[in-house]
């Protein structure tokens, strides 16, 4: 069973030869994967742990002054005029927004005097030319970055007044958003364009929980961000594309209308969330209609247990969620440098192991 063969028919809930991986990962944990395991670059490393999925995306051709990185592993001013330094700590180093281009504007008609990203900064023939490189070894599920609304906005806004727009200012906020929402539907569907039916997953998101509960009300996300994901998501679905969706945090009361906008996975299952489902509840609940990808604790299991322990604990999500498929085994978030490489590997050899 190839690797994309493996993936897929866990999304559509059958049963596959063993239960099938991703990955998420800071610099700094790499780095300490590629020493720990003695080999020399990331697909090394993913070969290592057999992980499934793959990310593509187009060659930025763009001008030279700005950056175009959807994990932002660089500094400097981005696509969308959004400025990021990095901030480190003990353990690593993180892009934070020094500067929003929008959050002096106050009326619609400014927004059309801004930078706005243009698809002939992107070289999208290269995104074939990456498939068919990771694909030389074995076939593998392949997925893109296809866009965040509500985030984008707040980056280019700022995040208190983007809060304060939705309810003084709505029709400000609601244009910006549209803007980015079909900035991200014509870049998606010019990548789907050039991958010859390879491409499997585009990967969607808005941060929209906190670690006690929603960010914002759920009227707000009913009103404002929801409508324009399900039009991201219907064209999506046109295109034969699965679509992932990413929110951290508590995001139990909004699962419901996720699902009606059209997300078929939910990523990354912040379970220690205060108030967040269990992975028995969700799966109970919402494992007809969701499949699901994440769920192995970052902020404390990966940290602080045992290898054992962690085995244990791979094995209790597995039961649960892995039952009858619907599930990709991967972390809470991307996997930090203060996550000792033996957890990680703890993580991925039970996954590999498995058998229900």
């Amino acid at each position: 069973m190839t690797s994309r063969e493996r993936v897929l028919k866990a999304l559509n809930n059958q049963k596959t030869d063993r239960v099938p991986m991703g990955f998420s990962s800071t610099p700094e944990a790499i780095n300490n994967l590629k020493e720990y395991l003695n080999v020399k670059n990331k697909e090394e490393v993913f070969e290592k742990l057999n992980i499934d999925i793959r990310r593509v995306a187009p060659r930025y051709i763009g001008p030279k002054n700005l950056i175009y990185n959807h994990d932002l592993d660089k500094e400097g001013k981005d696509i969308f005029g959004v400025v990021w330094r990095f901030k480190s700590n003990n353990y690593g180093k993180y892009p934070e927004i020094v500067y929003s281009p929008l959050a002096n504007i106050e009326h619609v008609e400014q927004l059309e005097e801004c930078q706005w990203p243009q698809l002939e900064w992107f070289d999208f023939n290269n995104v074939w030319k990456q498939i068919e490189k990771v694909n030389q070894k074995n076939e593998y599920c392949i997925n893109f970055f296809g866009g965040n609304i509500f985030e984008t906005s707040w980056y280019m806004r700022g995040f208190e007044q983007t809060l304060v727009d939705l309810i003084i200012n709505p029709e400000l906020v609601i244009c910006l958003m549209e803007k980015i929402c079909d900035f991200y539907i014509s870049f998606s569907e010019e990548i789907v364009k050039h991958t010859r039916d390879k491409i499997d997953i585009v990967c969607t998101g808005d941060d929209i929980g906190t670690q006690r509960g929603l960010l914002i009300s759920l009227d707000l996300f009913r009103k404002f961000i929801k409508p324009l994901h399900k039009k991201m998501n219907n064209i999506f679905h046109k295109h034969g594309l699965k679509v992932r969706y990413h929110s951290c945090g508590n995001i139990t009361d909004a699962i419901e209308d996720l699902i009606e906008a059209g997300v078929d996975i939910l990523n990354p299952l912040q379970f220690s969330a205060s108030g967040m489902l269990t992975p028995l509840e969700i799966k109970k609940k919402f494992g007809k209609q969701l499949s699901f990808q994440g769920g192995i604790d970052i902020q404390h299991t990966l940290v602080e247990k045992s290898v054992k322990q962690v085995k244990n604990e791979v094995e209790n999500i597995l039961n649960i969620l892995g039952e009858n498929g619907g599930y990709i085994l991967e972390t809470t978030h991307n996997l930090q440098g203060d996550i000792p490489p033996e957890n990680i590997l703890s993580m991925y050899n039970t996954g590999a192991n498995y058998k229900r």
